[in-house]
């Protein structure tokens, strides 16, 4: 053999005694998922969650269907528990209508109104503000004009802005010569009428109790169980104003008056917009309000707002530590129980001149009007009309 035969023979036979080394190997052993590692070590190896990924996709689901039968007998055990735990929280007082009003009347809408006056109270980035309030002012038909305050920026939440003041010179306050009573805020008349045989009438056929809506005077109590009763030669009047979302939100004074009592009402959380007031009878007196009762030159004079869906917040500037739609854990009363207050300004009595604010809503609502006036009292209002703060509501 030649000497390059021989060094060409060693030098392949040291290559096949190389053994390989441990960075050479890829031997792969399959563990359970449980036991692999959540972060990447290397460039073969994938997240946790790709990997939960594949352990779902590769795991068998077996569905169990749930026949139909016992699904709606579950929502009808749900909705007839609901209706009758509210029947005894309101005193007896039902929700009357069809199927569909009374399935609406078993939502949790307290609790999604709670829900929705936290998200109203998120402090906006303040690049963001403007193109929500502008977006917001588009879609519900706002009058940005009239705000006091222009700079859109300075509205930290929605909250703030829905309770936004107007300029003071936008709205004109009708004299008492032109109007024995006022609007107290901007919105729609819903209703207006006379209060007969204690009953207030809701629209055309359907009326609820003036003792439910104010609750009952027991010093007064006639033999019919009327609590309020007017002096000879007086009828009790009634007037219903609808806030929209984008109308001004806070409610003024409708004539010169003295508050002495107010009465908190827990209630429910139902929209009181006007298609919901031609179906669901007592809505009024089953919604979360507060009535304030006094009196005016004429007699008895009580002004009602009435709390609705989404936030369901009631503000009255003499009365800060007010709370209303607050969670049932923390309610002290039952749904239309109501805890009253005497109120006094230091003494004496509370009195507000015509057109003063007094507070407001977190969103629209609904104010009511009861008041006792001659016989006299003409209404310069037409059902369905639209109405400005200050603007003449009737004329004794």
């Amino acid at each position: 053999m030649t000497l390059s035969k021989r060094i060409t023979f060693r030098f392949l036979h040291r290559i096949a005694r190389i053994e390989p080394s441990p960075v050479q190997s890829f031997h792969h052993v399959r563990t359970p998922l449980s036991l692999r590692r959540s972060f990447i070590s290397s460039k073969g190896e994938t997240t946790v969650f790709q990997q939960a990924k594949n352990a779902w996709n590769s795991t068998k689901t077996t569905w169990y269907p749930i026949p139909l039968s016992l699904g709606i007998a579950w929502l009808a055990v749900n909705h007839f528990y609901k209706i009758s735990q509210r029947e005894e929280d309101h005193n007896g007082i039902k929700v009357e209508g069809p199927l569909y009003l009374r399935l609406y009347a078993s939502l949790p809408l307290r609790y999604l109104s709670q829900c929705w006056g936290y998200i109203n109270d998120i402090v906006l980035p303040v690049w963001l503000r403007a193109p929500v309030y502008r977006t917001y002012s588009f879609v519900c038909g706002c009058n940005l004009d009239e705000m006091e305050e222009t700079d859109l920026t300075k509205f930290e939440n929605l909250g703030q802005f829905f309770y936004r003041t107007i300029k003071p010179n936008v709205r004109t306050i009708a004299s008492k010569k032109e109007a024995s009573l006022v609007s107290p805020a901007d919105g729609r008349v819903l209703h207006f009428g006379e209060i007969v045989h204690d009953e207030i009438e809701q629209v055309k056929g359907i009326t609820y109790s003036l003792n439910a809506l104010l609750g009952k005077n027991p010093k007064n109590m006639n033999a019919e169980g009327a609590t309020y009763i007017p002096k000879k030669g007086n009828s009790l009047f009634f007037t219903v104003i609808y806030l929209a979302p984008g109308d001004y939100h806070r409610f003024h004074s409708p004539t010169e008056w003295h508050i002495e009592l107010m009465r908190h009402f827990a209630g429910e959380m139902f929209s009181v917009s006007p298609s919901m007031v031609k179906q669901l009878r007592h809505l009024f007196s089953l919604n979360e309000r507060v009535s304030l009762l006094g009196t005016w030159s004429h007699g008895l004079f009580s002004m009602v707002p009435v709390a609705a869906t989404n936030v369901g917040k009631i503000i009255l500037n003499f009365a800060p530590n007010l709370l209303t739609n607050v969670p049932h854990a923390e309610l002290d009363r039952k749904l239309g129980e109501h805890i009253e207050e005497l109120v006094n300004n230091n003494g004496s009595k509370l009195t507000y001149k015509r057109g003063e604010e007094m507070g407001g809503f977190k969103l629209g609502s609904t104010v009511v009007l009861v008041f006792e006036a001659p016989k006299s009292f003409k209404f310069h209002i037409e059902e369905g009309q639209k109405i400005k703060l200050g603007e003449p509501i009737g004329l004794i």
